[in-house]
C-alpha cells in the first residue's frame, strides 16, 4: 500500500510534540531558571550544547509554550546569520549601527527585563561581534542569557573580557542511545493510520534505532528521518537502510562543505595536501603560510582558529623542541575518518 507522506508529517523536522521524552532534567533545569528569574528578576546564563538532533530547540521550544510571552525573547541564529541581524531582532530596532543598537536594547531591558534566549548561534558569522555586544548588554542589565549550539568548544572562541563576564553554565544534551530513540519512536507510531503502521517491522525498528544510536551519533532527527523514507519507499531490509543512514551522514558533509567560502576552500584544499604530503603526520601552520604566500600571517592564524573553534574538523596544539627546534603550532584532523571525508569533498568539488 503506497503511504501518503502527509500521514507521516510527525516524523517531519517541523513538528512539536506535546511530550519529550529523555529530556525531563532539561525541562525541569530551565523551568527553575525562569521561575528564578521571575521570582528574583536574576538567573544565571546557560550554555545549551549537544550534537544535531539531541531535542536542544525542541526542548527550548516546549519549556517557552509555558512561560509567559512578555518574559522571554527568542531569536534564531539559523534566520539572523550576522551579529547585528541578531541584536536587532532581541528589540525589534530599527537601528543600523551596532553601538545605537546595543543602548537600544539595555535601555529597553532595563525597562523591561527578558531572558534573551539565542538558538542555533553558531550560525552566526560575526560571533565575535555578537558576544563583544552580549558581554555590554549584560553588564548593563545583568538579564540572563540562553545560547545554544551543536558546537561544544563554541566558548573558547569568546573575546577573554565577555568569557570573564557572563560565566556562562552548561546545559548538556547527550545523545540519544537505542532505547530511547525506541521510545521516541514508539510514541509516534500510534499516530499514524493503523494500516500504516503495521507495515513496520519490529526488527527493522530496532535495527534503525541501534544503527541512529550508533552511526546517526543519537540524533533523533536522523533516525525519524530514515523510518520516514522506509515508510515512503516501502522498503525496511537491512540494506536499504543501511544506505540512508550513509546518504544523510554524506549529505551533512557536504552541505558544510557547499557552505564554506571559496577562500576557506582553498585554504581546506592547501591543508589537506600538506597533510597528504606529510603521510598523514601533523603539519606546522609556518608551512601553510609558506603554502598561501598570497594571504597575511594574520588571514592564515584566522583561519586555523576558524576551522578548529568552529567548524571543529582540525585541532592545534604547542610543540616545543627547546633549543634543537624552537616552538611552534602545528595542526592535525580531528580524525582519519574525518581527514578521508574531506579529501572526498575537496576532490570532488563537494561531491561525495
Amino acid at each position: 500500500m503506497q503511504v501518503n507522506p502527509h500521514v507521516l508529517y510527525f516524523f517531519e523536522e517541523f513538528y512539536e510534540p506535546e511530550k519529550l521524552l529523555h529530556r525531563e532534567t532539561q525541562i525541569q533545569f530551565l523551568n527553575n531558571l525562569f521561575s528564578r528569574h521571575r521570582n528574583t528578576n536574576y538567573a544565571p546564563n546557560i550554555f545549551i550544547r549537544g550534537k544535531t538532533g539531541t531535542g536542544k530547540s525542541e526542548t527550548i521550544k516546549h519549556v517557552l509554550k509555558q512561560q509567559d510571552n512578555g518574559r522571554f525573547v527568542y531569536v534564531s541564529g539559523n534566520a539572523t546569520n550576522t551579529a547585528t541581524k541578531t541584536l536587532r531582532a532581541l528589540t525589534d530596532c530599527s537601528y543600523s549601527t551596532p553601538d545605537r543598537i546595543i543602548q537600544y536594547t539595555i535601555d529597553e531591558l532595563r525597562r523591561h527585563r527578558k531572558v534573551l534566549i539565542i538558538d542555533e548561534v553558531d550560525k552566526i558569522k560575526t560571533q565575535k561581534e555578537l558576544f563583544n555586544a552580549l558581554n555590554t548588554i549584560y553588564r548593563g542589565t545583568r538579564v540572563p542569557i540562553i545560547i545554544v549550539s551543536n558546537k561544544f568548544r563554541l566558548l573558547e572562541n569568546l573575546p577573554d573580557d565577555a568569557r570573564r563576564t557572563l560565566l556562562f553554565q552548561f546545559l548538556e544534551f547527550d545523545p540519544y542511545n537505542a532505547q530511547e530513540l525506541h521510545d521516541i519512536l514508539s510514541d509516534r507510531l500510534p499516530l499514524m493510520p493503523p494500516e500504516v503502521a503495521k507495515q513496520i517491522p519490529e526488527s527493522a525498528i530496532r535495527y534503525i534505532c541501534a544503527k541512529g544510536a550508533r552511526e546517526g551519533d543519537g540524533s533523533a532527527r536522523t533516525t525519524l528521518g530514515v523510518i520516514f523514507d522506509c515508510l515512503i519507499s516501502r522498503n525496511f531490509e537491512q540494506k536499504y537502510i543501511d544506505r540512508l543512514f550513509k546518504g544523510l551522514a554524506d549529505e551533512d558533509w557536504k552541505q558544510f562543505y557547499d557552505r564554506l567560502t571559496q577562500s576557506e576552500k582553498r585554504f581546506l584544499g592547501t591543508l589537506l595536501d600538506l597533510y597528504t604530503r606529510n603521510e598523514g603526520r601533523v603539519v606546522k601552520t609556518s608551512d601553510i603560510k609558506k603554502a598561501l604566500p598570497h594571504l597575511l600571517p594574520t588571514r592564515v592564524s584566522q583561519l586555523v582558529t576558524l576551522f578548529e573553534e568552529q567548524y571543529e574538523v582540525i585541532t592545534t596544539k604547542y610543540v616545543n623542541r627547546g633549543r634543537a627546534g624552537g616552538k611552534y603550532r602545528v595542526v592535525e584532523f580531528e580524525s582519519s575518518a574525518v581527514f578521508d571525508k574531506l579529501c572526498l569533498l575537496a576532490d570532488g568539488k563537494g561531491a561525495v
